[in-house]
């Protein structure tokens, strides 16, 4: 069977407060640490808040979870913060621009676990887990780094 994902229609134009990948727009050159964190946050939280609607799509059909990381954890050799996971977003934004950002507090899929996270989402849609495997498969995601999910 031929691996179908369906892009959403009828949405509006995305928008994104980021427009650059640069860390110098993220912190500029006489901001502190301090600032840029939080100007990461404020960041991630607006894009949260605009992705939301695309994200509700996917109460009825599987996309695939790109990653799930909250300030402080430590995954991949470093201990993350806010303009870490902006720019994680902001790379798999670039290498695909269908990707959502939610906050997993949001949704009922990850109301079990008590921690909550920034998930990055593929944005693409799939009538099963088997196709969204599939498309991580396509797309060179490891089995630690892409899984079929739900929202609901």
């Amino acid at each position: 069977m031929a691996l179908r994902s369906r892009v959403p229609v009828g949405l509006p134009e995305r928008r994104y407060c980021w427009g650059s990948s640069d860390p110098s727009v993220i912190s500029g050159s006489n901001v502190t640490d301090d600032e840029a964190e939080n100007n990461a946050s404020k960041a991630l939280d607006w894009q949260v808040e605009h992705d939301k609607d695309s994200a509700e799509l996917f109460y009825s059909t599987y996309t695939a979870q790109l990653s799930s990381k909250r300030k402080g954890m430590e995954a991949e050799g470093k201990t993350w913060n806010y303009r870490d996971i902006l720019a994680q977003f902001i790379t798999m934004h670039n290498k695909n621009s269908n990707v959502l950002l939610i906050w997993s507090g949001d949704w009922p899929a990850y109301s079990s676990n008590s921690d909550k996270y920034y998930v990055i989402l593929a944005g693409e849609g799939f009538d099963s887990t088997d196709e969204a495997w599939n498309w991580c498969k396509a797309n060179n995601y490891g089995l630690n780094d892409c899984m079929p999910i739900d929202l609901q």
